[in-house]
């Protein structure tokens, strides 16, 4: 609501405020024959006065009660015919008017401002402007995130001020972020499987890519609660084939399958997986197993995915796509520290901002040469794998957000098409963002 609504409003409390003023003294005008109202009270005092004296006469009353009722007769026709007063009830209290008037009109937009929504409305009109065109400028952005933050903090018992925190935290790549304000979600809706999932999905990531204890319970406590979740399926998916559990990992990603259209990437995306677990089974092994299959659910697995040292990854299994690698460095002229963050995130350049991989470096670690595969993809269901056109953008942050910044240095791979065999790009970060 805008300040000019809020005074419209104000406005139009004017009427209802001024109208004990004005109403009675509208009625104290209306026209009184006081001829006639005195020889009423007077004719009522002459039959009073008769019905005294004939209770006298018969010894129902005596003579002092007789006088009391005499005097008492005569102070209430006295009452009764004094001059009446055709002034209006508030004549005297008009000066308290505009005094309220005023009062009313500070009041309301600070009270607003304390108990309404006018935050939520900004924060509203900012998402719509988001959802519209699919990203905010840097201004816009930095404002939402203040204005969520500000919000959740003000009202920690509103769960989506926690889950747009968590959905945003995701989207610009700090996984940490993500986990704290998921966890705080699925506190405040314990039951809430997309929560959940949701949740152990930011604490899978925020691991690197482990299945710890801590997200091992997460997991399984997220299964309980919706255990045809997608993404838990997908989770559990991934946890099963790290532990070597093929059978189980097949059975999960089927069951995450159901319902969804083979033509869209999560559908793929979950397909690559099993075709590159089949890869992986016996011969004599031809269908999904039983989800009970032999081993822990949660231990004993020091990647979910694999790492760079040997372990077996995902990709290791279908030989279709073994990683995108990337010789990356700095421009030698351009001022930074060693601790400077320095990300790289392979985004969808005709899909959401949201990357589908990234990894997070430091500057003191250029120039290096780094491998994004399947491991290191945001989202279970979007596997950096199962996209064709994919951008590489390398940044060093001059702030340590992994919001892009003015000042921030950047380098920008440009389009690349049909990476299903492995590839190897050389960039160095050198142009510096507006």
């Amino acid at each position: 609501m805008s300040t000019y609504d809020v005074f419209l409003l104000v406005l139009a409390t004017v009427p209802f405020i001024a109208y004990p003023w004005f109403a009675p003294l509208r009625s104290a005008e209306l026209p009184v024959d006081l001829d006639l109202r005195e020889s009423q009270n007077v004719r009522l005092y002459n039959e009073q006065c008769s019905l005294f004296d004939e209770q006298l006469a018969a010894a129902e009353i005596s003579r002092e009660q007789h006088r009391h009722l005499m005097t008492e007769a005569q102070q209430l026709l006295l009452q009764n015919t004094a001059p009446v007063k055709r002034a209006g009830v508030f004549d005297d209290g008009y000066w308290i008017l505009p005094l309220l008037l005023i009062a009313v009109a500070i009041a309301t937009p600070w009270l607003y401002a304390k108990i309404g929504a006018a935050e939520d409305e900004a924060i509203y009109r900012l998402l719509a402007e988001y959802a519209a065109d699919g990203s905010l400028d840097r201004s816009s952005s930095a404002d939402m995130l203040v204005r969520l933050e500000q919000r959740a903090s003000e009202r920690p018992e509103n769960i989506y001020y926690w889950m747009l925190l968590g959905q945003f935290a995701t989207s610009r790549a700090d996984v940490a972020a993500a986990a704290e304000y998921y966890q705080r979600a699925s506190e405040l809706n314990p039951d809430n499987g997309h929560l959940l999932a949701q949740y152990a999905q930011a604490l899978f990531f925020a691991d690197n890519n482990q299945f710890t204890e801590r997200v091992g319970r997460a997991l399984n406590r997220a299964f309980l609660v919706d255990s045809s979740n997608r993404l838990v399926l997908g989770l559990k998916g991934i946890e099963a084939f790290s532990l070597r559990q093929l059978n189980a990992a097949i059975g999960y990603w089927q069951r995450a399958q159901r319902g969804l259209d083979p033509s869209v990437v999560e559908f793929q995306s979950l397909q690559a997986g099993i075709d590159r677990a089949r890869q992986g089974l016996p011969l004599e092994v031809d269908g999904p197993a039983s989800l009970t299959e032999r081993g822990s659910a949660t231990g004993g697995a020091s990647n979910a995915l694999g790492s760079d040292d040997g372990n077996s990854t995902l990709s290791d299994y279908g030989a279709r796509w073994s990683g995108l690698e990337i010789a990356l460095s700095i421009d030698p002229q351009i001022p930074s520290t060693p601790e400077q963050a320095v990300f790289v995130a392979v985004i969808d350049p005709k899909g959401p901002p949201m990357p589908i991989a990234a990894r997070k470096l430091t500057a003191s670690e250029l120039p290096i040469t780094i491998r994004l595969a399947d491991r290191d993809s945001l989202v279970a269901s979007r596997l950096l794998s199962s996209f064709q056109r994919v951008e590489v953008i390398a940044r060093l942050s001059t702030s340590g957000s992994a919001t892009p910044q003015a000042g921030d240095w950047e380098v920008r791979s440009g389009l690349l098409e049909g990476h299903s065999k492995p590839a190897k790009l050389v960039l160095e970060i050198s142009q510096q963002r507006p």
